[in-house]
C-alpha cells in the first residue's frame, strides 16, 4: 500500500480560521503534500481567498464578496485578525517555502465561479506555477474549458454522490482527477477510475477509522480539516 497524497482542506480549518494564510502555514508545518482553496472574484477583480458567496460566515463583515473591492476585505477580520488573502499571496507562501526547504507541495485551486478559469490560469502563468497546481471545480464544463487554455493544469472534478460512471465524467471534461465525498466512494468507483488511469481524491478525513475505510479503498489522495491526525498515522508507519 502507497501513502496517499494528503492535502490540507482550506490549510488546516480545524484549527485557524479557514482560507486563511495562518491556515495555509498551518498545514505546511504539519507536513502536508498539498493545500486546498476556495476561491471567487471581489469587485475590483483580484481573485481572493473565501468560500463562500458571502463574507457573514468567515468574517466580521456582511455582504457578497462581489460587492466589495480588495481595500475593502481586507478590513474585515477572517478570524484571529487574519485578512482574506488572495490568490497571488498563497501563491507566494507555498513558492516560497518550497524553493527554501526543496518541496514540491502542491495548491488544489478550488473554483467557486464559472467565470474564474481564465484569471487564474493566467495569474498560476505569470508565477510560473503551473507544475505545482491542480485546478477543481463542480462545474465541470469550466475545467473542460481550462483544461482548452493549458494541457499543461493538472484538474479535477468535484461530485458529491456515487455517478453511475465517474470515471466518464471526467474524461468529458479532460480531468486527470476525481474529488469526491468519501461518504459516497466505494470499490467500483475506485477501480473503474484507476482502469482510466485517474485518481481518486477524497474529502474530509478528519479520523483514523474513515482513514482505513478509504486506504482499503486504494484511494490516490486524503484531505482533511485536522491534515496532522493522517500526516502522523503514517509517520508511525514509517512510509
Amino acid at each position: 500500500m502507497m501513502k496517499p497524497f494528503i492535502f490540507g482542506h482550506r490549510g488546516a480549518m480545524a484549527y485557524e480560521p479557514e482560507n486563511t494564510l495562518l491556515s495555509v502555514k498551518k498545514a505546511i508545518d504539519f507536513g502536508v503534500d498539498g493545500i486546498e482553496v476556495d476561491v471567487r472574484k471581489c469587485k475590483s477583480s483580484e481573485i481572493v481567498v473565501i468560500h463562500d458567496e458571502r463574507v457573514n460566515r468567515t468574517t466580521n463583515g456582511k455582504g457578497y464578496v462581489k460587492d466589495f473591492n480588495l481595500k475593502n476585505l481586507k478590513k474585515l477580520d477572517a478570524g484571529k485578525g487574519e485578512k482574506i488573502p488572495t490568490l497571488m499571496e498563497i501563491i507566494e507562501v507555498i513558492k516560497i517555502f518550497n524553493k527554501k526547504n526543496k518541496k514540491q507541495i502542491k495548491l488544489i485551486i478550488e473554483l467557486k465561479e464559472k467565470d474564474l478559469g481564465k484569471d487564474v490560469v493566467n495569474l498560476i502563468k505569470k508565477f510560473k506555477f503551473i507544475n505545482n497546481v491542480i485546478i477543481i471545480s463542480f462545474y465541470h464544463q469550466l475545467i473542460k474549458n481550462i483544461k482548452k487554455l493549458s494541457k499543461k493544469i493538472n484538474a479535477g472534478i468535484l461530485f458529491v454522490g456515487n455517478p453511475i460512471n465517474a470515471a466518464s465524467l471526467a474524461k468529458d471534461a479532460n480531468a486527470g482527477y476525481l474529488f469526491a465525498n468519501f461518504n459516497y466512494i466505494d470499490s467500483d468507483l475506485v477501480q473503474n477510475a484507476h482502469q482510466n488511469k485517474l485518481k481518486v481524491f477524497v474529502w474530509n478525513i478528519d479520523d483514523i477509522k474513515n482513514l482505513k475505510k478509504m486506504l482499503k479503498l486504494n484511494v490516490d489522495g486524503i484531505g482533511s480539516n485536522k491534515p496532522d491526525v493522517i500526516v502522523d498515522y503514517f509517520k508511525k508507519r514509517r512510509f
